[in-house]
C-alpha cells in the first residue's frame, strides 16, 4: 500500500519544500541559542551594559556661565515620564552631608578623601542586591564602589610599589564613613557587595542616605541633577530621540552599548522571524504537496476503501511518511546547527565578546515544537482529505 499510495509525487516540489525546512530549522536554532547565549552572558559579564542610562543636562557655554539650569523640578521628572521611548525614571538622590571615606586595613596603605556619595531605587542597581539593605541600628553600610574608584585604588597601590588588588580582595578591604561635623559626627563600617559600571560615585542603600540627609545635612540643599532612565526595550531609536529633544544626554559608553544591545536583539528578532516564515512557508508547501498526493491517488484510495481498507490505516503511511520527512530534515538542521555553532561562537569571542561556554536546550526544544506543529499539521490536513475522498 505503501508504494501504491506514494508513488506519484511531484519529485521538485518536495525539495524545495525540504530544503525551506532545513535552513528554517537552522535559523530557528541559531537564533534561539545566541538569543539565550548572549543574554545569559551580558546578565554576568555586563559587556552591553545594563538597560538604564544615568543621564543630565547636555553641558555647554550656557550652563558653565550658570545661565542654565542644571537641576530637575518634579514637574520635569512627571513630564519626562510620559515622553515617547521611555519607560520609567527616577531621580538619584545625592547627600548634602559632608562625608569623607578612608580605609581601614593593614593590608592596604592608609588612603582618606572627602567623597561624593549616591543612592538609587534597588531595582535599578547592576549588582546582587541580596545584602543591599540598611536600618539605624546598624553600624555596617554596603556600599558599591564604581569601576573608576577600583582603578584609581590599583594606580595608589602601584604608585606606593604594592601589588595591585583583585576584585574579591578589594571586597574584603575595611573602608570607613566619616559622617557630619564636630560633636555631631557618627562612624560607620563601610561593607563592599559589589562594583557598578553604569554610576561614577560610591553608592549607597536609599535607607542609610535619608538618614544621613535628615540628620547631618541641609535638606534645603538637597538638588536632583541627574536621572536614572530605563528605555522601553527594543525602541532606543525613540529614547535617543527624547533625549537629544529634551537637551539630555548620557555617558557615550551607556549611549554606545545601548545602541550595540538594541541592534542586536533586533537582529535576533529578525533571524528568529525569518527562520519562523521559512518554516511556515516550507511547512505550507509541505501541506499543499500532501494535498497535491492526495489528489493523484484519489483512485487508489478510494479502491482499498472498497477493499475494505479503514481510513486510519491509509491515514497512517502518509502520516508516517510526513514524519519521516520532518524528522529527517530537522536532525539534519540540528546536526549542521551543532557543525556550525564552534565556529560562529569562536567567531563572536574573537571579536571581544565573552560567550558562556554552558550548553543550551532551548534550540532543540524549538525545533521539537516546530517539527511537532508540522506532524500536527500533516495529521489534520490528511484526515481531513481522506474524509472527503471517503463520501
Amino acid at each position: 500500500m505503501k508504494k501504491l499510495l506514494l508513488n506519484n509525487q511531484g519529485k521538485k516540489q518536495v525539495v524545495i519544500a525540504l530544503f525551506g525546512l532545513l535552513i528554517g530549522y537552522l535559523f530557528l536554532a541559531l537564533s534561539v541559542h545566541f538569543f539565550i547565549k548572549i543574554n545569559s552572558s551580558n546578565k554576568k559579564s555586563g559587556i552591553l551594559g545594563s538597560d538604564i542610562l544615568l543621564v543630565q543636562r547636555k553641558i555647554s557655554n550656557f550652563s558653565t556661565l550658570s545661565l542654565v539650569n542644571p537641576n530637575f523640578t518634579e514637574n520635569e521628572i512627571n513630564v519626562l515620564k510620559t515622553t515617547e521611548g521611555i519607560a520609567s525614571i527616577q531621580a538619584v538622590t545625592n547627600n548634602s552631608f559632608p562625608v569623607s571615606f578612608e580605609t581601614n586595613d593593614k593590608i592596604v596603605p592608609y588612603l582618606r578623601s572627602d567623597i561624593f556619595l549616591q543612592s538609587v531605587p534597588k531595582n535599578f542597581l547592576d549588582l546582587d542586591k541580596s545584602n543591599w539593605s540598611w536600618n539605624k541600628n546598624d553600624k555596617t553600610v554596603p556600599i558599591a564602589l564604581p569601576r573608576d574608584f577600583v582603578l584609581m585604588l590599583n594606580t595608589f597601590m602601584v604608585a606606593r610599589n604594592l601589588p595591585q588588588l583583585s576584585d574579591e580582595l578589594i571586597m574584603d578591604v575595611k573602608f570607613k564613613f566619616t559622617i557630619g561635623q564636630g560633636s555631631q559626627k557618627e562612624w560607620f563600617d563601610a561593607n563592599i557587595v559589589g562594583f557598578t559600571n553604569e554610576f561614577n560615585a560610591i553608592l549607597i542603600p536609599e535607607t542609610f542616605m535619608k538618614y544621613c540627609n535628615i540628620n547631618h545635612g541641609d535638606l534645603t540643599k538637597m538638588k536632583v541633577n541627574q536621572l536614572i532612565v530605563k528605555g522601553i526595550s527594543g525602541e532606543f531609536g525613540k529614547l535617543s530621540s527624547a533625549l537629544e529633544n529634551k537637551g539630555l544626554e548620557a555617558k557615550n559608553n551607556q549611549m554606545i552599548s545601548a545602541r550595540l544591545k538594541s541592534i542586536l536583539e533586533k537582529t535576533l528578532l529578525i533571524t528568529a522571524v525569518v527562520a519562523i516564515l521559512t518554516l511556515v512557508l516550507s511547512g505550507l508547501i509541505m501541506m499543499q504537496f500532501l494535498q497535491l498526493l492526495l489528489s493523484r491517488n484519489t483512485y487508489e484510495i478510494k479502491t482499498l476503501y472498497l477493499l475494505g481498507y479503514s481510513k486510519k490505516s491509509i491515514t497512517k503511511v502518509f502520516l508516517k511518511y510526513f514524519v519521516f520527512l520532518f524528522g529527517i530534515m530537522g536532525l539534519l538542521g540540528l546536526l549542521v546547527f551543532l557543525c556550525l555553532i564552534p565556529f560562529v561562537e569562536n567567531f563572536i569571542i574573537s571579536s571581544g565578546f565573552p560567550l558562556e561556554s554552558s550548553f543550551t536546550m532551548e534550540p532543540y526544544f524549538a525545533v521539537i515544537i516546530a517539527f511537532s506543529l508540522f506532524v500536527m499539521a500533516s495529521f489534520l490536513t490528511a484526515t481531513q482529505e481522506l474524509k472527503f475522498l471517503a463520501k
